[in-house]
């Protein structure tokens, strides 16, 4: 199994005051001071002007921050996404996440991991070509595939 070199992430996102403008940060990558193994993200706030204008442009639609998973894997987790907000109320963020997981599992095999939410942290090492981080409305999706590091 091929673990990606960019395969460790610490995600850090925003406090309170940050929830409803996530969608719309910058992401920017850190060295971490293992060979590029890993990166520090952090979550860069665009200002309320900016942020309304793309809340508005981003109604409904997903925005990828960060991925090495092929494009095919990537709309299937926007669609999974957006049909589990359909099923499951917004703040109920373990059946969209198992949702999610269960649809990768019988897709892609067993192993998939899915973390959704609007506040937290992660640290992970990922199986190369099955990480995908993107936004969908006020939520962040995290799906990937684990790997021994």
């Amino acid at each position: 199994m091929e673990v990606s070199q960019h395969s460790k992430y610490f995600c850090e996102f925003g406090g309170k005051y940050a929830v409803k403008r996530k969608a719309v940060g910058i992401w920017g990558r850190k060295d971490c001071g293992k060979d590029k193994a890993g990166g520090a993200y952090t979550l860069n706030i665009a200002s309320p002007v900016t942020v309304k204008k793309a809340e508005a442009m981003l109604e409904g639609k997903a925005m990828i921050k960060e991925t090495d998973m092929p494009e095919k894997m990537q709309t299937q987790a926007m669609d999974s996404a957006s049909q589990a907000l359909d099923l499951y109320d917004v703040s109920d963020c373990i059946s969209i996440a198992a949702h999610i997981k269960k649809e990768f599992d019988k897709e892609y095999g067993g192993g998939w991991q899915c973390v959704v939410g609007s506040n937290f942290g992660c640290f992970f090492t990922h199986t190369k070509g099955t990480f995908v981080y993107f936004a969908l409305g006020t939520l962040n999706f995290l799906i990937f595939k684990g790997a021994a590091s």
